[in-house]
């Protein structure tokens, strides 16, 4: 029991307490039971207190712990969802195609090509010296294009000549081209003019005068060339020269060299 005075405890066999003398009672003043108990229930409160709050510090920690480790995992989900979600509450939209106005086609007016002017004629000349006809090429040249056929007897417009070239420029028909000159004569009527092939091994010279002198050589004239006879000739130590027109010079050449038959057999000399 509890002393009444100093509220020692002592046992209840004793007939006082040992501590002041206060003899023994049955009851003790309630104030001196809840002295000495006051200590003892704050101490049990204390350690309530603290083992509650160390139960909710470890639960607030492995929420927040959970926490952190469930949005991957939730995000994954929603991705899921969203990527697998039936589309049953959209709505199907008709898409509304513009009319549009197309311009009446019209058809683009043909256009004539740009024309070009017809080059200056100066004279005209006769297709006089060919047997059929003589073609009229798109280039002074064997291998040019051809344009079209000027027949025997035809005239043609005589635009220029061509320096150092068989050719000559001409109009015919309204198409203009080149031939070449040794066929053609400023007159219809040819008269002594003839047309002669160059019959020589290679070559041979056209002089300006008739003759061997070579210092009177113009150019040369190969195998296989034509040139325009004027029926002039002149006889030089016995061997015939003829005067003749070729590539734009008047000359003279050796007559026994040329023939009239582009076929006709090599002056060898003798």
């Amino acid at each position: 029991m509890y002393c009444k005075n100093c509220n020692e405890f002592y046992p209840d066999n004793l007939p006082g307490c040992p501590n002041c003398g206060q003899p023994a009672d049955s009851e003790q003043p309630p104030e001196k039971r809840m002295n000495k108990t006051l200590p003892v229930l704050v101490s049990v409160l204390a350690g309530a207190v603290i083992v509650v709050a160390i139960a909710l510090l470890l639960v607030y920690n492995s929420q927040n712990n959970s926490q952190q480790s469930k949005p991957a995992e939730t995000t994954a989900a929603a991705t899921e969802m969203t990527q697998t979600a039936p589309e049953e509450n959209t709505p199907t939209v008709n898409a509304v195609v513009p009319l549009t106005t197309v311009a009446p086609t019209t058809k683009p007016k043909a256009t004539q090509p740009p024309t070009t002017a017809a080059p200056a004629v100066s004279s005209t000349r006769y297709c006089t010296l060919c047997q059929e006809y003589v073609t009229l090429r798109s280039e002074p040249s064997h291998s040019a294009s051809a344009i079209t056929r000027v027949p025997k007897n035809a005239s043609v417009g005589f635009v220029s000549e061509l320096q150092n070239s068989e050719y000559i420029k001409v109009v015919y028909n309204g198409q203009t081209g080149y031939v070449m000159k040794a066929y053609f004569t400023e007159t219809a009527n040819p008269g002594s003019r003839q047309l002669l092939y160059c019959r020589a091994r290679e070559s041979c010279s056209l002089r300006s005068k008739p003759g061997s002198d070579n210092t009177t050589k113009i150019t040369s004239i190969m195998r296989g060339d034509a040139v325009q006879a004027t029926g002039v000739s002149e006889s030089v130590n016995n061997q015939l020269y003829q005067e003749v027109l070729f590539k734009g010079y008047r000359g003279y050449v050796l007559a026994a060299v040329f023939n009239p038959d582009p076929n006709g057999p090599t002056y060898t000399g003798n």
